[in-house]
């Protein structure tokens, strides 16, 4: 995966980042099922037990009407390196009352060795990885962040890289009607790299701005085709400057 993101690649992909295939050889979506706080080997039957406070369900922000979203029964697995495997799982709750549209979610990443049966680590917190706040002048801000799978650093094991979308709503206003305006921004933003050691990935800011390599998965977000950024493009009637600050092209 090159560098530089020139813009009109970056509209494409707007509209087909979220539904880029995963590589079935890397990633399993019915090996494992989420069943509460307990993963589920969907082939055997045994249970790995999940700390609750990793599964935190109240995922809103200040000003958001969104305020809890349940995890997504499905989850998708991974090889991290010999013997042990991540599960990667994901919430994303819509407002169903009133006509804002706001929701909110989570993605979580655990390391597990399912031959112990046992939890290894975790991401230790990638925040509100999916938004959609309320409609404002028929403008809806949203971000969503995309996962991808590497060794980065060479060492055995794969690492999550995680690299935001955003799509924002700014007051603008237009001189010739005399008018108060909305003027959307789609934006791509540097990857961030969660480096695995000892059983969990911990953020590397020495990683920051890191292309995937060639060999990087896509891992698409469990239960969810499209994200919220998508989900508003589609939908918007403002104007949309397209901005980057990302400087990977991605396939």
């Amino acid at each position: 995966m090159s560098k530089a993101m020139p813009l009109p690649v970056a509209f494409f992909l707007a509209f087909t980042l979220t539904t880029v295939a995963a590589d079935e050889d890397v990633i399993e979506a019915e090996a494992f099922h989420l069943d509460g706080s307990e993963l589920v080997d969907s082939n055997q039957g045994a249970r790995i037990s999940i700390p609750s406070d990793w599964l935190d369900t109240r995922v809103g922000e200040s000003g958001s009407y969104v305020q809890f979203a349940g995890f997504d029964p499905q989850v998708n697995s991974f090889a991290i390196s010999e013997g042990l495997i991540g599960i990667h799982l994901s919430s994303y709750g819509i407002q169903r009352q009133g006509s804002a549209g706001a929701a909110a979610g989570r993605d979580v990443f655990v390391a597990i060795d399912p031959h112990e049966r046992e939890v290894l680590g975790h991401i230790e917190d990638l925040g509100v990885t999916k938004s959609r706040g309320g409609r404002y002048m028929g403008c809806h801000p949203a971000h969503n962040d995309h996962f991808y799978l590497a060794d980065i650093n060479g060492d055995g094991s794969i690492d999550i890289g995680a690299m935001r979308e955003s799509f924002t709503c700014e007051d603008a206003y237009d001189p010739v009607k005399d008018v108060d305006r909305v003027v959307a921004a789609h934006s791509w933003h540097e990857f961030k790299w969660y480096i695995f050691d000892d059983g969990s990935w911990t953020y590397d800011a020495a990683q920051d701005g890191e292309c995937p390599p060639d060999d990087a998965t896509y891992a698409p977000w469990p239960g969810l085709a499209k994200g919220p950024v998508q989900f508003v493009m589609e939908m918007s009637r403002s104007p949309v400057n397209m901005m980057t600050t990302s400087s990977c092209e991605l396939d």
